[in-house]
């Protein structure tokens, strides 16, 4: 039997990462061919998020799409206590080999015996995902992700060194470490993120990694300074704030407040050349009133983030938070994300301009109206003339132009060696100074 397949990933990084775990094992079966129209497909893979009400609605709807053109597997952040008719749901925590399941779900008598647990290659992207954990201890009252990934579990550090040497000698030069909590990477085990970064800025090739969401507790005085000493670890972080009134983190059972936040960020800054921070923010929690708003309105001029990602409150039955009684009217909710997505831009241009005349590294990524388009080291998305090559690092010197769009001059090509002592002479983003802890 010929499969066409069409795979549907919604949500975080983690679940890019499972898509292409999917994609590269099912590309062992010589009848699975996959396609980018889903009116040609007789097989749909749903990879879900249920996050928020919003996510779940528009899984749900293309699920239902879905199964009256075929049958449908459902992966990913997906509430199983669902009944929904003619889906197949595959829990990648077991490791299930998805030729296998697909076999069964088909009545097919045959017998799989390789399955790849590591990605070889990243679809249509010169920046490779690498999972390194998935799953959460922390149970936080809003969300329901520990709930639908279960406890923390770490990949063991060779396979994760092995999967990575394979991406970067098949040219990909960012490589994106993501988890459902990175902090919570190798703890089990007796290691931690150090651990890996430390065997990972080792590597003598050509490539920069980047770490894509840590909580606050977990961005440490030790992991600051690795980021300091080391050229290959980008000066940007993405450090979920949800909230900048102390009361609600409280009722939010997150692990800090907003002083130590506030520390997290200056020692990061001070410490680090071209530092930048992106974050989560929640509005209309349970009892947010308006001088808890302010609070987080205050917060946001203060740290002046590159950019904000701004959701509000989404009730997920079986959390804490469910549970709360008191609530926020929504148009109350409509007003306040109206306000601080005003502010969240205007800091977001603040930051931008205070980076021109700059001298920044480029990734291009790829090409668009005549442009090439790419992130700097700090996140800043540039776009530079099209007569330079794609996947391909650059000096560049930032400009600012119409339409809020970054512009950068090519000064010349550059490349991210490991010198002795974890230094690159050529460029130097890290002060020879003692770190400030």
């Amino acid at each position: 039997m010929n499969f066409n397949v069409y795979i549907k990933t919604f949500g975080c990084k983690v679940n890019q990462y499972d898509s292409e775990i999917i994609r590269e094992n099912l590309s062992l079966d010589e009848n699975v061919k996959f396609t980018n129209n889903y009116k040609d497909a007789n097989l749909f893979i749903v990879n879900s998020c249920f996050v928020t009400q919003k996510a779940e609605n528009e899984v749900l709807k293309e699920i239902r799409k879905f199964s009256k053109l075929g049958k449908v597997i459902v992966t990913g952040c997906f509430n199983k206590s669902l009944n929904i008719e003619n889906i197949y749901i595959l829990d990648l925590n077991k490791e299930v080999n998805i030729r296998e399941f697909i076999y069964k779900i088909y009545d097919i008598n045959k017998k799989e015996n390789i399955y790849k647990n590591k990605i070889e290659k990243f679809s249509d992207r010169t920046r490779a995902f690498v999972k390194i954990e998935e799953g959460c201890n922390k149970f936080c009252s809003y969300c329901i992700v520990p709930y639908l990934r279960g406890n923390a579990k770490s990949r063991d550090i060779n396979d994760i060194m092995d999967e990575i040497k394979i991406l970067i000698d098949g040219g990909y030069k960012e490589i994106v470490l993501t988890g459902t909590e990175l902090g919570f990477f190798g703890l089990e085990k007796g290691e931690n993120i150090i651990t890996l970064l430390k065997n990972l800025i080792s590597i003598d090739k050509n490539f920069r990694i980047r770490l894509s969401s840590i909580d606050p507790e977990f961005f440490t005085d030790e992991l600051i300074y690795l980021m300091k000493e080391s050229n290959k670890i980008c000066p940007h972080i993405h450090l979920p704030l949800q909230s900048g009134s102390d009361k609600i983190l409280e009722k939010m059972r997150r692990k800090y407040d907003v002083s130590y936040y506030i520390d997290r960020v200056n020692c990061f800054k001070e410490n680090i050349n071209n530092a930048t921070i992106t974050t989560d923010i929640i509005v209309g929690f349970p009892f947010e009133e308006e001088e808890d708003f302010e609070k987080t309105i205050d917060v946001i001029k203060k740290v002046k983030f590159l950019k904000c990602h701004i959701f509000p409150y989404s009730k997920r039955e079986g959390t804490i938070a469910s549970k709360y009684i008191y609530s926020i009217n929504n148009r109350i909710i409509n007003d306040r994300l109206r306000i601080i997505k005003d502010v969240s831009n205007k800091t977001r241009g603040e930051v931008i301009k205070s980076f021109n005349n700059k001298n920044l590294i480029l990734l291009t990524e790829y090409e668009m109206n005549g442009k090439l388009y790419g992130f700097t080291e700090n996140y800043i998305r540039v776009s530079i003339d099209n007569k330079y090559k794609i996947n391909n690092f650059y000096k560049i010197y930032l400009q600012t132009i119409e339409n809020n769009v970054e512009y950068g001059i090519v000064l010349n090509e550059y490349s991210y060696p490991v010198i002795e002592g974890g230094e690159n002479k050529e460029c130097q983003q890290f002060t020879e100074e003692k770190v400030k802890i």
